[in-house]
Order: C-alpha cells, then sequence, then structure tokens
C-alpha cells in the first residue's frame, strides 16, 4: 500500500528554462530566414511556423501530463549535466555463532578478486572487521564488513560506499548485487533466527542511501512544484509497500527492504530532479 498516493512533488525551473531556450532560438531561426528570404525553394514559411507551434505544444504537455516523457527527459538531463551521487549500502544477516570470521573475510575477498575488472587497492582483517577498497572498471568502492556475536549467533553487516557520477552511480547497482552474492557464497551457514527466544523481530534486510549535492532523489511519485522560497523549503516523506520502506529528504532517498529486488527497483529506477528545494 502506498501511504504518499497523491503527494506530489516537483521542480519544472529547468524544465520550463530549456523548453523557452529551445522555443525563442528556433523562432528566431525562422523570423530571420524569412525576412531575409533564407527558406529553401517550395517551403512556406507560414506552414512551417504552424508546424512548429503545433509541436511545441504537443511536447511542453506531454512533459507536463506524460509521466513516461517526464521520467525519462529528467534521467537524460541527470545524465547529460551530471551531479556526483554518494553511494551507501548495508546488508545485514545472521551466522552461526561457531563460524570463523576471519576465514569468512578471507574467502569473500578471493571471491571478489575472482571477477575480471576487479582489483583490491586495500585491504585488511581482523578479528571482528574487515576493511576493503575494491576497484570495478575504474569505480572505487569502500567496504567494510563487522561481526557483532549474540549468545548463539553472530550478526553481519555488510557496510558498501561509494562516491561517483549520476551516470555511473546506475552501474553501482550491479556491483552492489555482487558483493552481496560473494559474502552470501561466502557464508553458506546463514541460520534460522526463529530458533532463538531473543532474536525476535531480526531479520535479514538491506538498506541503500542516495545522496546529491545538486539534485534530488525520487521514487514512485507523480511529481508537480512546490510554491514558496526553495532555499529554505524542507521535507520529509515516506513511502511505503509491503516490506519496502523509502524515506525521501532534501538531497536524500533511503530505502529499507528484506528483499533484494525491491531495493534494486529503487536502485534502477529512482528520477534526479534539480533544486527542488
Amino acid at each position: 500500500m502506498l501511504l504518499l498516493q497523491g503527494v506530489q512533488v516537483v521542480n519544472k525551473k529547468i524544465g520550463k528554462a530549456i523548453w523557452t531556450v529551445v522555443i525563442l532560438a528556433c523562432f528566431s531561426l525562422l523570423i530571420y530566414l524569412t525576412i531575409f528570404d533564407r527558406l529553401p525553394k517550395g517551403l512556406d514559411s507560414k506552414k512551417i511556423v504552424t508546424v512548429f507551434s503545433l509541436t511545441t505544444t504537443l511536447v511542453i504537455y506531454g512533459y507536463n501530463h506524460w509521466k513516461f516523457l517526464f521520467v525519462y527527459w529528467r534521467k537524460f538531463c541527470a545524465c547529460l549535466w551530471g551531479d556526483t551521487v554518494s553511494w551507501t549500502g548495508k546488508y545485514v544477516f545472521y551466522l552461526d555463532a561457531e563460524q570463523d570470521f576471519v576465514q569468512l573475510a578471507k574467502e569473500f575477498r578471493k571471491k571478489v578478486l575472482n571477477q575480471t575488472d576487479v582489483t583490491c587497492e586495500d585491504g585488511k582483517i581482523q578479528k571482528d572487521s574487515a576493511n576493503f577498497t575494491f576497484n570495478f572498471k575504474g569505480l572505487q568502492n569502500k567496504i567494510k564488513i563487522e561481526r557483532s556475536s549474540a549468545n548463539d549467533y553472530d550478526e553481519i553487516v555488510l557496510k558498501y560506499s561509494s562516491s561517483t557520477s549520476y551516470r555511473d552511480s546506475k552501474k553501482q547497482v550491479e556491483n552492489f548485487q555482487k558483493i552481496i552474492k560473494k559474502l552470501s557464497a561466502a557464508s553458506p551457514q546463514q541460520i534460522d533466527l526463529s530458533k532463538f527466544r531473543d532474536s525476535q523481530g531480526l531479520k535479514e534486510r538491506l538498506s541503500v542511501t542516495i545522496s546529491m549535492r545538486k539534485y534530488n532523489p525520487f521514487y514512485r511519485l507523480t511529481l508537480r512544484h512546490f510554491d514558496g522560497d526553495e532555499g529554505i523549503l524542507k521535507w520529509n516523506m515516506v513511502l511505503t509497500e509491503d516490506d519496502l520502506k523509502v524515506e525521501i529528504k532534501k538531497h536524500m532517498l533511503r530505502a529499507t527492504s528484506s528483499n533484494e529486488e525491491k531495493i534494486i527497483d529503487v536502485l534502477k529506477n529512482y528520477i534526479a530532479l534539480s533544486t527542488v528545494g
């Protein structure tokens, strides 16, 4: 169930500015060609202006009313203009307390490095924690694995972080999935927490936080413009669907779920809007 059905937010200023510049430039060109009689033979300036006006109106209407056009345009703009995306992922699961953490960390590193175009720029393994810096085809990722012990089981927390362009941040989705799979493969002794009395409420879960300097990440919302002073505008929205929880604040989006597919869907389909607040 969506808690935010009907809640709509957007910034149209940049889009309007772009369309205004394009329209003015095209009309100016038509006026110049008409005044100085530079139109190719057989072309009627009145017909050109009519077709151009109708086409422009259709495009503007589509941008404002057709969700798919708005979404693809915003993704294109974010890729074209660029922004730095800070990407932080967290994966929590539970193991039998008898499993050797140091061996787990070594096996994890080995499995990651078995991939092509992956190098380990830094690595340190200790009794209850391990830190690695991997390079995936030019994209640097910092990974930390920590262990916390309970009575009969261990909590393992994987933390994954990187800072890339918006365009490259989409590649981090694949890298994050690979890291989770490699760690799961290195730790096959995951346990059923229902057997333990003090484990109520604990379950395997993932969360990802996306932070942007200039843009604002949104997911699953039909968007409209906020009136008012955008320099001081603040918002805090929460969307839930089954066990997926998406929190949206200024320049930040955080998704949490025990279902990996839902997290990946958020990462693949969020859009970035400029200066919404």
